[in-house]
């Protein structure tokens, strides 16, 4: 009776076995899928060009934000203990939310569409198989592409498409999404807004800035700030900043060349003094001079200024090197480390942020 069961049990079992489908991975990618994977592998884990835009940019926004100087800044970033913001904010560049990463998938399926026109099937799979294994982020991790470099593919030596990637980071929500990003991590990880001010402070009056001479007057509301010295974003005799007599609230007008597109965005106000305002947008100081009227031209070292911090604005607004063809023609190892020197922070010019400002 016991070895009835037994070999009954035996039977049961083995029609068991027959009737299960197996539960190894039969299925291969299709063509198509092995080149997407290989074209968002080249823009979402090759991420070296991403990280030292961040470096560049949580700098700015330390500065501006905290009203900090660069070397203070600096040495924070050399002790390590801002990592956590950082990479935040590094994660926030690439995701979807408000980062590049819709730009980026975009760029990852045109990809995905050349390498299935330009290589065979056997490429692809060559191609895919050498892939490293997770980010290449830091200098180190270059050394890891080098067996996608000496595939000897013609199409490598476009990959990625830089004129893309640089494309989807002049956006202009970017910088705005990221600082947000920055802020709320600094305030997180123990580094909040403080602000020194001194409430018997009479603030009215002239006072010179970056972006030009500008007119404080003050109301039951609070205190505006017109421009006396125009810019080429925001004239003359448009409204610079407001402050609420707190200094609690800050609105500053932006705008694109030409006083198009004007907006208003929050700004911060670090420091009061009868003689100087640290702000989110600057740096102003008392200006003793009445000579400055409405609607003059900014002077030589100002206007000297501003063009440098358009130009440097446009550079950081791309988020990479305004130089999209030296990153053209270049293997996939070459283009990361050369748009990682492009993107590279380079001794501060302090007379002015690298930042965009469109003041």
């Amino acid at each position: 009776m016991n070895n009835f069961r037994r070999i009954a049990l035996m039977l049961c079992g083995v029609l068991l076995m027959a009737g299960t489908p197996s539960l190894a991975k039969s299925d291969e990618p299709t063509l198509e899928e092995k080149a997407e994977e290989i074209a968002r592998f080249l823009y979402f884990k090759v991420t070296g060009s991403y990280d030292v835009f961040t470096l560049q940019a949580g700098r700015e926004f330390h500065e501006r934000l905290r009203g900090l100087d660069f070397s203070t800044v600096n040495g924070m970033i050399r002790s390590g203990e801002l990592v956590p913001v950082y990479n935040k904010t590094f994660r926030a560049v690439i995701d979807f939310e408000g980062g590049i990463g819709p730009e980026l998938e975009q760029c990852a399926q045109d990809t995905k569409e050349k390498l299935l026109q330009d290589l065979t099937p056997d490429q692809i799979d060559r191609f895919r198989e050498i892939l490293p294994e997770g980010e290449i982020r830091y200098q180190q991790d270059f050394t890891k592409l080098q067996p996608i470099w000496e595939l000897g593919f013609d199409i490598v030596n476009g990959l990625p498409d830089m004129e893309c990637m640089m494309n989807g980071m002049s956006k202009p929500t970017l910088i705005p999404y990221l600082e947000g990003v920055f802020d709320r991590a600094l305030t997180e990880h123990g580094y909040p807004h403080v602000q020194t001010i001194d409430r018997d402070a009479d603030i009215r009056g002239r006072w010179n800035a970056y972006f030009g001479d500008i007119d404080i007057t003050r109301d039951d509301d609070g205190y505006t700030g017109t421009k006396i010295t125009g810019s080429a974003n925001v004239p003359a005799g448009e409204i610079a900043f407001t402050f609420d007599l707190k200094y609690l609230s800050c609105r500053a007008q932006r705008a694109d060349e030409g006083f198009i597109n004007p907006r208003w965005v929050d700004c911060k106000i670090h420091e009061v003094t009868d003689t100087n305002l640290k702000t989110s947008m600057g740096t102003l100081q008392r200006n003793l001079s009445e000579e400055t009227t409405l609607g003059s031209e900014a002077s030589e070292p100002a206007t000297n200024t501003m063009s440098q911090v358009s130009n440097a604005s446009k550079q950081n607004r791309n988020g990479l090197a305004a130089d999209k063809d030296a990153c053209r023609g270049r293997s996939v190892a070459q283009t990361t480390s050369i748009c990682l020197l492009y993107t590279s922070p380079s001794p501060r010019d302090r007379g002015c942020s690298r930042m965009p400002s469109s003041a």
